[in-house]
This record gives structure tokens, C-alpha cells and sequence, in this order.
């Protein structure tokens, strides 16, 4: 791209080369999505096309172009402390848009979506502004506990369009690992992007009981008690049990005994747990 189209882009006015490569995609076409999410727009431009559009935008004023200009630039970090960067930078254009509706007395009012001709920053409304903020500071903490200081940041972003099954899968994924690092976190991620915390709950519990940490499943029972209810927890108390049967198949399979795997196979069945029985035919029907 010319300087000329960088200059063009950043300022708001069509650079037709982009376009052409991109003819659905624009920066405002993420305010047609109901969540605003970021994180899948432009992603072939370069690190200094993104820094030029974020001057442009905060030139125009246009606070919420300048802050997704930073989660973009967020996305494509290398580092922990660039990532962290951008996306304080981002809070603050997103805190500035805050601070100019309140000028302006525009505080309540919701903002049509979709019309022609509007900034990001009249399109998106107060409340928002407030979600995306609030939102950027959790994926703040979330870079910050995973405190990888060198590698793609990317693998940490909570942003993405909430239909698509690849931001779905990276946030649970995030959600569940976030548990055992800082419990108060992910509970913060589940409910903030709507997770399905018993789901994720339950693969937890079956993964600290497979791997006998028995102390760090006391206390991760202590944190989720009372935030589900009874019938979900009987769900996650099983998957405890599967997981230490689990763990009991692995020993006796490897111990090559036949009769401690109809052993699990049995205890497995009672306790209805399918999966780790099936693991047990599959072992016995080798021998049998």
C-alpha cells in the first residue's frame, strides 16, 4: 500500500486496493455484529498499517476505531509485554469514548446500528462501551496469568465472534485453564462470555482426579460450591469418579493384569461411567 492509502485508511476514506481484497470487511463492519466482538478483520494488514490507523482514528476522535486498532495490535503480538501495551491502550481510547459521551450529555441513549455514514464511536453504544472496557481488562489479567513472555498472544484472546466455533473452543479452553492458575478469573471469563461452567467444571474436576491432586480438587470443590446447582454438581462429582477410574485403568492396563481391568470395568459400570468402561472392553477384548 502507498503512504497515500495508509494516510487514506487511517483518515477514514476508502483505499479501493483493500477493498478489492477485502470487499465485506472494513473496520465499522464489526459494528453490523450485535456483540461487537474484535479480532478477525484485516488480520493480513501489518503492524504499521494497524499504528496508522490507530493515529487516524484518534485524530478524527474516533475513539472505538482507535481502541480496536489496539486489539488488533493485541492479536498480533509477539510478547507478553506488547500485548499488554496494546491492550491497556485500547482501554484507554475506550474509557476516552466513555468520557465524551458523558460530555456530550449522550449517556443513555442508544446508538442505531448499521447506519451509513457513522464513526465506530456513533454506532456503539454506552453500554457498549462499558462491556467492551470492562472486557479489555479481563483480557489484561487473562495475558498476565498466563505470563508468556514470548509467543503469540493470540492463543489468549477472549475476543472473536461469539458464533464461531473456533472462539468458542479458545475461550473454554482458556476458561479451564485459568482454574487451576486463578480460580477467581475464570469464574470472572465463564460468566462474563456466557461458558458452559458445569461443562468445564466437570472436565476440571475429572482432570485433577486423574492426576490425584487431591488437595487442589478439595479446594476447587470449596470455590464452585454453591455457584451451580444440585443436580449439575452430581454431574461433576461423577466426573471425579470417572477420572479416578480412569486413572485406575491406566494402572492396571499397563500392569498387563486382566482381572484388575474387569476390576475397573466393573466399578466403571456401576458408576455409569461410559467412557472409561468403553476404554476397558477395547483393553480386554485384545486377551479375551
Amino acid at each position: 500500500m502507498t503512504i497515500t492509502g495508509k494516510i487514506q485508511l487511517a483518515c477514514g476514506m476508502p483505499d479501493h486496493s483493500i477493498h478489492k481484497r477485502h470487499p465485506s470487511k472494513s473496520l465499522l463492519t464489526l459494528m453490523d455484529n450485535p456483540e461487537f466482538e474484535s479480532g478477525e478483520f484485516f488480520s493480513d494488514l501489518s503492524e504499521n498499517t494497524w499504528a496508522f490507523m490507530q493515529q487516524g482514528s484518534v485524530i478524527k476522535k474516533d475513539h472505538v476505531a482507535a481502541g480496536l486498532c489496539c486489539i488488533q495490535l493485541f492479536m498480533n503480538s509477539s510478547s507478553q509485554e506488547e500485548a499488554i501495551k496494546h491492550l491497556e491502550n485500547a482501554k484507554m481510547h475506550f474509557d476516552d469514548g466513555l468520557s465524551a459521551r458523558y460530555k456530550a450529555g449522550d449517556s443513555t441513549k442508544l446508538v442505531t446500528k448499521g447506519i451509513r455514514g457513522k464513526s465506530a464511536s456513533e454506532k456503539l453504544s454506552e453500554e457498549g462501551l462499558v462491556k467492551f472496557s470492562a472486557r479489555v481488562a479481563i483480557q489484561v489479567d487473562v495475558v498476565r496469568s498466563f505470563n508468556d513472555a514470548d509467543g503469540p498472544q493470540w492463543k489468549y484472546s477472549l475476543f472473536g465472534n461469539p458464533n464461531d466455533p473456533e472462539t468458542f473452543r479458545r475461550r473454554c479452553k482458556i476458561g479451564e485453564t485459568l482454574i487451576e492458575k486463578n480460580f477467581d478469573l475464570a469464574f470472572q471469563v465463564i460468566y462474563e462470555f456466557n461458558l458452559p461452567a458445569v461443562d468445564i467444571y466437570a472436565g476440571v474436576a475429572a482432570s485433577l482426579a486423574e492426576r490425584k491432586r487431591g488437595g487442589q480438587l478439595t479446594e476447587f470443590f470449596r470455590n464452585i460450591k454453591g455457584t451451580i446447582d444440585d443436580d449439575d454438581w452430581d454431574q461433576v462429582l461423577a466426573c471425579v469418579v470417572c477420572g479416578r477410574l480412569k486413572s485406575a485403568f491406566q494402572i492396571a492396563s499397563r500392569s498387563g493384569s486382566v482381572a484388575d481391568v474387569q476390576y475397573v470395568a466393573h466399578q466403571a459400570l456401576h458408576a455409569n461411567a461410559l467412557p472409561v468402561l468403553d476404554m476397558c472392553k477395547q483393553w480386554l477384548a485384545q486377551y479375551m
